[in-house]
C-alpha cells in the first residue's frame, strides 16, 4: 500500500490531519507487508519500510503541513507531525523530547560459526 492509499483510507482529509492520523500512518508503514513476499533476502522480520525510509517520508509530511500552515491554507496553526526539542546544552548527554519516530540503525549482521 502506498501513502496515497492511505490518505484515500482516512477518515479525513489530509489537511485537517491531527496528530493521531500521523501516528497511524507510522503504524501503517511499520507493519506494511514486504513486496517481495516469500522471497525476502534479509534478516528482520519482512514487515515494514526500514526506518530512514520512514524517517524521510515523515519530513516531507512536516515539510508539507508547514507548507500548509505558512500559506494560510490549514486552519490549525499546529503541525501535527511536530518535532523533537532541542534543549540548549544537552546535545549530547541527557533526556531531550523526542520526535514521533524514533531514530535508529540495524546493526550489520555479523555470520555465526
Amino acid at each position: 500500500m502506498t501513502t496515497s492509499a492511505f490518505v484515500m483510507r482516512a477518515s479525513r482529509p489530509f489537511i485537517e490531519a491531527t496528530k493521531a492520523d500521523i501516528v497511524a500512518y507510522i503504524d501503517d508503514m511499520v507493519h506494511r507487508p514486504n513486496t517481495k513476499g516469500d522471497h525476502i533476502l534479509y534478516l528482520h522480520t519482512g514487515t515494514g519500510l526500514a526506518n530512514a525510509t520512514m524517517q524521510q517520508r515523515l519530513t516531507v509530511v512536516r515539510l508539507l503541513y508547514d507548507y500548509l500552515i505558512d500559506e494560510r491554507i490549514r486552519s490549525d496553526e499546529r503541525n501535527p507531525v511536530g518535532k523533537g526539542k532541542y534543549t540548549p546544552g544537552r546535545a549530547f548527554a541527557g533526556k531531550r523530547e523526542r520526535g514521533l519516530l524514533r531514530h535508529y540503525e540495524r546493526l550489520p549482521w555479523i555470520p555465526g560459526q
